[in-house]
């Protein structure tokens, strides 16, 4: 079974226009709720950095598991880390997930674990990343 992805296209937001939040939380909660993830376009990230992130990921995620797994996540309170694939369960009532992940929900607190990162990238720069998108676009 194929799924499709639900596109949210932040472009046309406007905290001032009135409908616009509502109408893109309605978006966002018919996404989430349903399907469970969405993809997003239009946030103001520009390009380059983009592909900055794409890269830094595709080189993580194809690193060998021992890399990965020194990275592994511990637990929900710290809620940071590399998760294998089968080691989530989004949904307790249903089997495990068929994904693997990587939370950076407390990057910006920073974390040792970083410096285990082993890829084409420094784990400085891999921390850089997304602390530079959160700390220019989600103040």
């Amino acid at each position: 079974m194929r799924v499709k992805v639900p596109v949210i296209d932040f472009q046309g937001y406007d905290e001032g226009q009135s409908g616009s939040p509502a109408s893109l939380s309605n978006e966002v909660e018919l996404a989430l709720s349903q399907i469970g993830f969405m993809s997003v376009t239009n946030l103001g990230i520009d390009k380059q950095m983009l592909d900055r992130v794409f890269a830094a990921s595709r080189a993580f995620f194809s690193s060998d598991a021992s890399s990965k797994l020194a990275c592994a996540y511990q637990s929900a309170s710290e809620n940071f880390g590399y998760q294998g694939v089968c080691e989530e369960h989004l949904d307790p009532t249903k089997p495990a997930d068929l994904k693997e992940t990587f939370t950076m929900r407390n990057v910006l607190n920073g974390t040792d674990k970083l410096t285990s990162v082993k890829s084409e990238m420094s784990a400085s720069s891999f921390r850089q990343l997304p602390c530079s998108i959160l700390r220019t676009h989600f103040p």
